[in-house]
């Protein structure tokens, strides 16, 4: 049986929202400690806004902020995605030491395919630290980008060290073929655990995430449904119910995750 796993982005898609200024870390507590009794492969829990959130609105220190989560998140992988905005003007290497020494164990670095020497240093520090270095491929229609430039782009990720891939649509263009086609070939040429994100942001995101499964993707990022359709993923519960009972079972629970959703409803 393959089963799929579930990273959960409901945290790292609040930070450029209203709401996450409504949450005091003292509030995700309770919260934290039921999505870690899901049994996710990861929860997604920083990315460029983080700071803006916490520190910024809150006047929270968002270092300490991650602290805590890892604190209450004891069996599940936290996972920070790396942009050039993300580390607020800090030393690149700096930051990735003080994400993984304050918890983090998955680094999802999203720069573009021409900057591979920064993105080496990146992976490198990662792993020196003890972290998972992640590479993002930024999926776009426009031409001249088949699938031939980035298979291409995937093995330069893999041979500069990347533990994984994740095959990145943030427009939700990919159609649902087109992502069934770019998942097998990804699997049959790198080896190395491919994860699955699309912003929900069109009608065909739900089809493109049955054929990235069915392809083969070892990982799909959701978020809980208070925080979809949008800039954020599908709705966890609808793809655990889609896969329940067939050989993708997820192995979650549809009825826990609409209560962490209604938990939620209240900061909205």
């Amino acid at each position: 049986m393959f089963e799929v796993k579930v990273t959960e982005t409901v945290f790292q898609n609040m930070h450029p929202s209203l709401i996450a200024k409504r949450i005091e870390g003292g509030e995700m507590i309770s919260l934290l400690k039921k999505l870690d009794s899901i049994g996710y492969y990861a929860l997604g829990v920083w990315n460029e806004h983080a700071f803006d959130a916490s520190h910024g609105a809150l006047y929270e220190n968002p270092w300490e902020r991650l602290k805590m989560m890892r604190k209450f998140v004891t069996h599940t992988k936290l996972l920070l995605s790396l942009t050039k905005q993300a580390t607020e003007g800090q030393k690149r290497e700096t930051f990735i030491r003080k994400a993984v020494y304050h918890g983090v164990d998955i680094i999802r670095i999203l720069y573009t395919s021409t900057e591979m020497g920064e993105i080496e240093t990146c992976v490198r520090t990662i792993q020196k630290e003890g972290g998972q270095g992640q590479i993002a491929i930024a999926y776009t229609a426009a031409a001249p980008y088949d699938i031939g430039h980035y298979l291409g782009i995937a093995r330069r990720m893999k041979e500069i060290g990347a533990e994984s891939i994740c095959l990145v649509d943030q427009h939700g263009g990919l159609t649902p073929y087109s992502a069934f086609e770019m998942i097998t070939m990804l699997k049959h040429v790198i080896k190395i655990p491919v994860h699955f994100h699309s912003c929900h942001n069109s009608d065909m995101v739900s089809m493109a995430y049955l054929k990235a499964i069915e392809a083969g993707a070892d990982v799909i990022d959701a978020s809980i449904s208070m925080e979809t359709p949008g800039c954020s993923g599908l709705s966890t519960e609808t793809i655990v119910k889609a896969l329940s009972g067939t050989k993708y079972d997820t192995g979650l629970d549809v009825a826990t995750l609409k209560e962490i959703s209604a938990c939620m409803e209240r900061w909205r």
